[in-house]
Order: structure tokens, then sequence, then C-alpha cells
């Protein structure tokens, strides 16, 4: 999706609600100066929405009022805002990675908690914890933005078979790749994790591959252009 699209400006760029933490950019920044933890992607807008719009619309009917969501990487809880703006019930879990060499997924939980603490919608914790069980127990929908693009195969087929009792009972995972003829990875280390690279790209055999190993639909839906370099395709995961 582009600024430019009709889906944009017609859909998804109308917000139906003004939740308090009006600046969620503003206000990440002013917490990463003050806390020192690093920012990665953008916070900016009208990106930042159109990107978590991308994500919405791949979701089809599973977006809509009284869905329960989890986002896996979710940092300090963009997509929590993008909610928060245009529907008035869901439920959020915001999962992070421990083990950063700057702990970038536990700042950045502490930055959700902070931010979204009066609202009882939204819940952070680490991947692993006690809130990871029960949002795969509850989630109707996974979102996985910008997670494989850092990933190697190995890592992203552990992720996704998390996933299975979701998708099982007819939820939706959501995810973005950078896809090329051939697999490649480049360099690693970022977020401040051994296992987590720069960018990866996967081949499209590689991901229907493994969606057919596992028995699900696999379906092209949207795409982004980030950096003005890095094209994410967007897509969607089901039951068959």
């Amino acid at each position: 999706m582009r600024q430019s699209d009709t889906l944009w400006s017609d859909k998804w760029s109308s917000i139906r609600f003004t939740p308090r933490l009006q600046d969620f950019s503003g206000a990440v920044r002013k917490l990463s100066e003050a806390k020192k933890f690093q920012l990665f992607g953008t916070d900016n807008e009208p990106g930042s929405s159109i990107w978590l719009a991308s994500f919405s619309e791949a979701m089809g009917d599973s977006f809509r009022e009284g869905m329960s969501v989890l986002d896996y990487g979710s940092g300090a809880g963009r997509y929590a805002q993008f909610l928060r703006q245009r529907l008035q019930r869901f439920e959020y879990y915001g999962l992070e990675k421990s083990g950063s060499n700057f702990q970038h997924g536990e700042k950045s939980i502490k930055a959700g908690r902070k931010l979204f603490r009066w609202d009882r919608r939204i819940r952070f914790d680490m991947i692993g914890s006690r809130l990871e069980a029960k949002a795969i127990a509850n989630a109707s929908v996974v979102v996985l933005g910008s997670v494989f693009t850092h990933v190697d195969y190995d890592e992203m087929k552990t992720i996704l078979s998390k996933f299975k009792p979701i998708v099982a009972r007819d939820g939706k995972v959501i995810f973005s790749i950078f896809l090329a003829d051939a697999y490649r990875i480049e360099n690693r280390g970022i977020y401040g994790i051994e296992r987590c690279y720069n960018r990866v790209w996967f081949t499209a055999d590689q991901i229907q591959g493994l969606c057919d190993e596992f028995g699900w639909q696999l379906t092209a839906k949207e795409s982004f252009l980030a950096q003005n370099e890095n094209m994410h395709h967007i897509f969607s995961i089901t039951r068959v």
C-alpha cells in the first residue's frame, strides 16, 4: 500500500477515535532519549500507519471489532496505537525477544507498558512468558511485521510452528518477507542479537514449501516499500 492508493485515502487513513497518547512517535522518541534505548524502523506518520494498514488490509474480515491480536515483535506498540484509533473493542498482546546485548526487547516492553498503562485492552511481555501462552490460546490473528526479514529459515520455521493452534481454529498469520531468486543472509547482530540479521531474502519456493509441510494455505496479499529500497511482500497463512 502507498500513500497515493485510494485504499489508504478512502479507507485506512480515517481515524475513528482519538484516545490519549495522540503523538505516539513523539512519546517513543522522548522515552528513548530518557531511557537510552535504540529505535528501529520508523514511527513517523503517515508512513507508519500506511505500513500497519497494509497488514490490516491483509487480514480481510478478521480486522473487526472484538478481534484478538498477537503482535510478535511488537516494539513499543505501534500496532496497538493503530488499533486504538480504529477499533473500540479488541485484545492486543505485544511480545518482544529477550537476549539483546543492549536489552532492546526488554526496553521496548517497558516503553509499551508505560505508554499504554491506562488501556486494559493492551498487554506486553517477553516471548516465552505466560502472556505468550495466553495469546496463542486466544488470538484470532498473528502479526509479524518485518520479523522474517531479520531471521534465518530455521528460526522462521520455529516461530511459525508456535502458531499452529491459531491456524487450526481458523485464525490467520500475517507476515512480511523479502523475496529473491536465491536464499540470502546479510550481516548479523541487528537488535544486538547474534542470530538476527540486517536483511534476509527467501525464495517463494521456501515459503510455499514450509506452508505445504504444515498443511497451510499461503496467499499473497499486500506490499510495502520501506526506505525506498526494501520491498516487503505481505502474506497471509490460513487453514486449508
